[in-house]
């Protein structure tokens, strides 16, 4: 466990989606446009998943 709280606190990718997460909802707040409670958790699991789809080194055999 405390490799993954070690994991999540030095993780660039994480800062990286909860950046472009508050980049979004700053444009949804200045839209005028409300923010549904829905839209938080499915923004961070797409933002981790795209984030980490391009940047993951292939594995090697």
């Amino acid at each position: 466990m405390k490799e993954i709280i070690l994991f999540l606190k030095n993780s660039w990718t994480l800062r990286v989606v909860l950046i472009v997460m508050a980049i979004y909802f700053a444009i949804q707040i200045i839209v005028g446009e409300s923010v549904s409670l829905s839209e938080i958790p499915i923004m961070f699991l797409v933002g981790i998943y795209v984030v980490w789809g391009f940047v993951k080194r292939p594995i090697k055999k």
